[in-house]
């Protein structure tokens, strides 16, 4: 029997050796795991910090964008509605235009001394009583003597002139035209000496 309880002392002491053993193992084992799960907390703390401020910056730039988006969408309904307006009346404005160059024209032409009082304007030939064509003809020369006082009084009209019937800048015939200045804000050499 001693020998029974000499064999269960010893049998206790490495049992208890053993616990010992794991339990130490088991305490340096959760020291490291704390001390993991505190380096990953202190991460994930920072990454989440970082991802907030992201979000507010991304927010931000969402809000700016909607509303560069809302102005952009009410230029393009203007622009639109310009562009509607323009397609409409594109004939009438085509029109329009092609009769104020030809009126342009024909008053360069009254202002080089041409005549046109004997045009026919009509696709029907007329029989004019002498009276009414004298009439006619009276009513013409002044309308041609008002024209040619509007344009002695407008400065630059030839100029004007010009830019409508697409010879500006390579105007020749105007008196005393002086071409733009092809470099504005460049002083060049000839502009120098």
């Amino acid at each position: 029997m001693i020998n029974d309880l000499k064999k269960e002392v010893q049998e206790a002491e490495f049992a208890e050796k053993d616990s010992q053993e794991d339990y130490e193992k088991l305490m340096s084992d959760s020291k490291l795991k704390r001390a993991e799960d505190a380096s990953a907390r202190t991460e994930k703390q920072g990454a989440l910090a970082d991802t907030k401020a992201e979000l507010l910056a991304l927010e931000s730039e969402k809000t700016d964008r909607t509303g560069e988006l809302m102005s952009n969408k009410e230029y393009l309904s203007k622009l639109h509605a310009d562009c509607d307006w323009n397609l409409q009346n594109y004939a009438s404005r085509k029109s329009a235009r092609a009769e104020e160059v030809e009126s342009l024209k024909k008053a360069k032409d009254v202002l080089n001394g041409a005549d046109f009082s004997l045009v026919q304007t009509n696709s029907k030939p007329a029989l004019l009583s002498k009276s009414r064509e004298q009439s006619c003809s009276a009513s013409d020369m002044e309308h041609r003597r008002q024209i040619q006082a509007k344009f002695a009084m407008l400065q630059g009209f030839c100029e004007d002139m010009c830019k409508v019937v697409g010879k500006h800048p390579d105007c020749a015939v105007c008196d005393g035209f002086i071409p733009p200045d092809a470099t504005p804000g460049v002083q060049t050499w000839d502009e120098l000496y």
